[in-house]
């Protein structure tokens, strides 16, 4: 037998032997979780970390219910998880903040580090890093812990130069997932970023570092039994090349991993997605993670959105307020604090609300994020993706959650996006209205709320579409997990759909379907477990990996 075969089967009667018999989580997680969660908070820091460069969480946070196994130590309850805003986190005790990304740091520092992209990171000035705990087999406890660094800036690129959409999820299993779904480190006109990056983990401490091993083109590989695996990437000489794609740390038998990916360099998607996962860079201007109650004039730019009548090109104004809307041609203001159906259909300007209320991403943390595309690789954009990943005004910082997006595609289709609204605080008072909906304004009729979840499918004869969600009457907001989409019908109306309304979250499963990045689910949340189809894909995919990097004869 060879040493590509024994290696192949030797990871094969493992990952088979965790899938038959280890009785984890039922589901498949997503290697791409587009659910970001709440903002991380630490009231010790104070402000939280979007606020604070060079930061951590020291020991504010804790596992609770998750029970994560990483080398010989199990971590539950209140087990240290310290987060640290230069993109790593730190178990059983925080390593501090440590901007400077190195080997010999990684494995001589006081607590084990996982790192999914260590390098001196900048959330003051913009973006943010968001956690999220998920029950994915529904028995109490959680079974996953999602942590994401969506930060538009490194320190050393200007202000709308770089950003950094990085993911760890770790698994109750002991699996790692690493996800990569929007890096940019090009630094013009500033120059060359000087810092190195790591990605990587290690359980141990107080040992000397292995080499660094090349996760793009390296993979699959077990360790054997060295726990420690990384990549260090130095400013000076190496282009991150993991952008659109995942690690994945397997637990194997013997004190070490299996390291896989997953679509490395994925292709862009030729269609657009139901839920973009590609969040972009926090917007141009001041950024509105620093205010309550504000707006930023952008431009179309290349892009042509028609709307009621009007096609909205070049320099015409596309206004983005931090209450969950956004304005075409001029600016309708903030328009604090909830959402009015008479100004929806009165004010100046046409407004476009995927969910028009109360937010707060300067005193709540989050931030409102922008994306363009060119998804017909033509020299013109043909979609724009605002998403608005920010606390609520009425909510105390960590307590309440919002993730919603819109789309403007350039056929004039308008695609609504929700994946974690959570309006749910201790004293149960939020008290402000929700609307969401789209409308020429000035003057149009007001055709009254609709119960979109409820009716759609449904053609609108008008321009004006909206349902208003009233506090008073304690209304849950019935759209998380889903869509609303506004397909132009040529004759001045909408065909209104909800893919998924009031179900799974979109993107869930890793995309299919609805957007997470392209990538295959073989259950959904609450599937039952399959050991005989889990083991003929691994049979499969290791197979294949065996035929690929089998020497020739």
């Amino acid at each position: 037998m060879t040493r590509h075969s024994s290696t192949y089967l030797k990871s094969l009667i493992f990952l088979a032997a965790c899938s038959l018999f280890s009785g984890a989580a039922s589901a498949v997680p997503a290697v791409w979780e587009p659910q970001l969660g709440a903002t991380v908070t630490d009231a010790a820091a104070n402000p939280a970390l979007d606020d604070l460069d060079d930061a951590d969480t020291g020991i504010d946070l804790a596992f609770g219910s998750m029970t994560f196994p990483f080398g010989a130590t199990s971590y539950t309850g209140a087990a240290v998880l310290s987060i640290s805003s230069n993109g790593f986190i730190s178990l059983g005790g925080s390593n501090g903040s440590d901007a400077v990304a190195s080997a010999g740091t990684l494995t001589m520092d006081a607590n084990p580090r996982i790192a999914p992209f260590w390098t001196d990171l900048a959330p003051d000035a913009g973006g943010d890093i968001f956690i999220n705990r998920f029950d994915d087999d529904d028995n109490g406890n959680d079974d996953r812990i999602v942590i994401t660094y969506a930060i538009a800036n490194k320190n050393a690129c200007g202000s709308t130069d770089c950003s950094i959409l990085a993911q760890t999820q770790l698994l109750e299993n002991g699996t790692i997932i690493f996800g990569y779904n929007g890096i940019d480190l090009n630094t013009a006109p500033i120059g060359t970023v000087t810092d190195d990056l790591l990605i990587g983990i290690t359980p141990v401490v107080g040992v000397v570092a292995p080499a660094s091993i090349d996760l793009n083109t390296g993979l699959p590989i077990d360790t054997a039994a060295e726990p420690t695996v990384y990549q260090l990437f130095s400013a000076a000489a190496t282009v991150f090349d993991l952008d659109d794609s995942n690690v994945i740390f397997t637990p194997n038998l013997t004190g070490g991993f299996v390291v896989s990916d997953s679509m490395p360099n994925r292709p862009v998607p030729t269609r657009p997605q139901e839920w973009e996962t590609r969040i972009g860079t926090t917007l141009d201007g001041m950024a509105l993670d620093d205010e309550d109650d504000a707006t930023v004039d952008l431009t179309f730019g290349t892009m042509s959105f028609p709307f009621a009548g009007t096609t909205y090109t070049g320099m015409a104004i596309l206004n983005i307020s931090s209450n969950g809307f956004i304005s075409l041609g001029g600016d309708n203001g903030s328009d604090c604090c909830s959402g009015d159906p008479a100004k929806l259909t009165g004010d100046l300007f046409p407004r476009i609300a995927p969910f028009w209320t109360d937010l707060d991403p300067g005193e709540e943390g989050g931030d409102v994020f922008i994306n363009r595309f060119d998804d017909d690789a033509d020299p013109a954009i043909d979609r724009i993706v605002i998403t608005f990943a920010v606390g609520h005004h009425q909510c105390s910082a960590d307590e309440c959650s919002v993730l919603a997006q819109v789309q403007l595609l350039e056929d004039g289709t308008i695609i609504f996006g929700y994946n974690g609204i959570d309006l749910r605080n201790v004293l149960n008072d939020v008290d402000v209205d929700v609307l969401v909906g789209i409308s020429p304004a000035n003057g149009a009729t007001d055709p009254g709320s609709t119960d979109i979840s409820n009716t759609a499918p449904f053609h609108s004869d008008t321009d004006t579409i909206y349902e208003l969600f009233v506090a008073a009457s304690a209304p849950p907001v019935d759209l998380d997990g889903g869509n609303l989409i506004f397909t132009p019908d040529g004759a001045g109306g909408f065909n209104v759909t909800a893919p998924g309304v009031s179900s799974s979250a979109i993107g869930g499963g890793g995309g299919g379907g609805g957007g997470g990045g392209g990538f295959c689910s073989l259950a959904g949340k609450n599937a039952a477990f399959d050991p005989t189809l889990w083991l003929l894909v691994l049979v499969s995919g290791i197979y294949l990996g065996y035929r690929r990097h089998a020497p020739t004869r």
